[in-house]
């Protein structure tokens, strides 16, 4: 009988045509991914019941992590400096996650052009480690196994 994986069999990671790997990001503590699909329905004359049909939107999710360096405030600007058109050309950002199966096999999930919206910086107490929350959408995501 196969084993479920759990959180430490899975890895997410963010890249950026700029920066390579984001290494930045800190420990990731967890992610979040839903890809969003409608249901259309539609009525006809003379039939009984609704046809259906559905539709992909696009894929969102969101991101916490415990930061461990400045660099994640530099990550901040450049996607700052994006929104606001300061940067020449368009920086370009991935979210990668991979998941490891006992059998020694993975699936990996690539969300190409990802856009971000809040981010959320959280610091609970003295004793607790400064996390942030970074919500992301794009257009679309690709499966693989390896």
């Amino acid at each position: 009988m196969a084993q479920r994986i759990k959180g430490q069999e899975v890895t997410f990671t963010m890249v950026s045509d700029e920066a390579g790997v984001e290494t930045s990001l800190g420990d990731v503590k967890s992610c979040e991914i839903s890809p969003q699909f409608d249901i259309i329905t539609q009525g006809y004359l003379g039939q009984t019941t609704d046809k259906r049909d559905d539709i992909f939107k696009g894929i969102t999710g969101n991101m916490e992590v415990n930061i461990s360096s400045r660099n994640y405030f530099a990550l901040m600007q450049r996607i700052k400096d994006r929104a606001q058109r300061r940067v020449a050309g368009s920086t370009r950002f991935q979210v990668m996650g991979s998941f490891k199966f006992d059998d020694g096999t993975r699936a990996m999930i690539t969300i190409d052009s990802v856009f971000f919206g809040e981010q959320q910086i959280s610091n609970s107490g003295r004793d607790e480690f400064v996390s942030c929350r970074i919500a992301f959408e794009a257009d679309d995501f690709r499966v693989s196994f390896r």
